[in-house]
């Protein structure tokens, strides 16, 4: 077995019963399940720039703080019950709040906070 983050993470998870951070595999492309999508809080920023976007279908009941990641697209069906917090992104550099809201509306989702840019 390759020694790599995901096979340290999946070894955990398996010998150990350690559950793998969503963190972990958002940034290791370890697949997510639709568990993983359902969280409380999503605290990015200091994964900087191994993050370059969020999945699809992720659902968030307080808020997402991803200030200075590579955060540079929308996902699909992104719901936060919060606010979002994308300070120092490429989409936030790109895009005003109002722009962004509506992306995500198209795209099937909601922010029910504000969008701080």
């Amino acid at each position: 077995m390759k020694l790599n983050p995901a096979n340290i993470f999946k070894f955990l998870e398996k010998n150990e019963g350690i559950p793998i951070p969503l963190r972990a595999k958002i940034t290791t492309g370890i697949p997510l399940t639709p568990d993983d999508l359902k969280v409380d809080k999503l605290y990015l920023s200091e994964l900087g720039d191994k993050i370059t976007s969020l999945p699809d279908n992720l659902q968030v009941n307080e808020w997402v703080y991803a200030s200075s990641t590579q955060i540079s697209s929308i996902p699909k069906n992104l719901r936060i019950e919060g606010y979002l917090e994308i300070k120092d992104t490429p989409l936030s550099k790109k895009y005003s709040e109002d722009q962004i809201r509506k992306m995500i509306e198209d795209k099937g989702g909601y922010v029910k906070g504000k969008i701080k840019t």
